[in-house]
């Protein structure tokens, strides 16, 4: 792995796109700002594949992480973000089922196999409003996350993510909303001696779901 300070480059760069923006174009709106709690989970395609393809396609992938975290944005329409969580992953063996049992088979086979830190930037906008308290917003923006196996190897990750958000205004300071997401990595978080014979790393995709509750002012 790098150094420190290469590792540290998309945190800082994250915290500048932040502040730029609040302190930028965004301070015209009549800005506030909003700081919560959010948990949420993820699945994961990708992650590794086998050297020889086989036709259970198995593969080895992080298995469902829960993450807790806290997130600051400042906006009113238009919004910037920044997120920081952290979760603990299993790792699972899945592949296709027998042919014609449909489905497919998943083994979790190392429970919390990975320590992540996670910290993400978002610009989003309202896509339409359900009523005057409630509202549909889509944000795009990328993340950078650690992950650190037993093993005590760190892999760091740097990748896009899309998002969905239906928020909800509960009176004039609190607002809580539920999410769902997508998100693409190119690199693995397993390095190729991680993973047994016949396997190697490859990119990954995810799709996730959160929730959270934020305090405006």
């Amino acid at each position: 792995m790098g150094g420190g300070s290469a590792a540290a480059r998309p945190v800082g760069l994250a915290l500048a796109v932040v502040v730029a923006c609040a302190t930028g174009p965004l301070a015209g709106q009549g800005s506030r700002w909003t700081a919560g709690i959010v948990v949420g989970t993820a699945r994961f395609a990708g992650a590794s594949s086998e050297i020889t393809p086989s036709p259970a396609g198995f593969r080895f992938a992080p298995y469902r992480p829960v993450f807790y975290g806290l997130f600051l944005e400042r906006g009113s329409n238009v919004r910037v973000g920044l997120r920081v969580a952290t979760a603990s992953s299993a790792v699972s063996l899945e592949g296709h089922g027998p042919a014609g049992a449909g489905g497919g088979t998943v083994s979790v086979v190392a429970e919390g196999a990975f320590r992540v830190a996670s910290v993400g930037a978002l610009v989003s906008a309202p896509v339409f409003r359900v009523s005057p308290s409630a509202s549909v917003r889509a944000g795009l923006g990328g993340h950078w996350e650690r992950w650190t196996s037993l093993g005590e190897t760190a892999r760091s990750l740097v990748g896009l993510d899309g998002s969905a958000q239906f928020e909800l205004s509960l009176g004039r300071h609190w607002v809580t909303h539920v999410s769902a997401g997508a998100g693409f990595d190119p690199r693995s978080p397993f390095a190729a001696g991680d993973l047994p014979n016949g396997f190697e790393p490859a990119h990954m995709w995810r799709v996730g779901f959160g929730a959270g509750m934020g305090y405006r002012w």
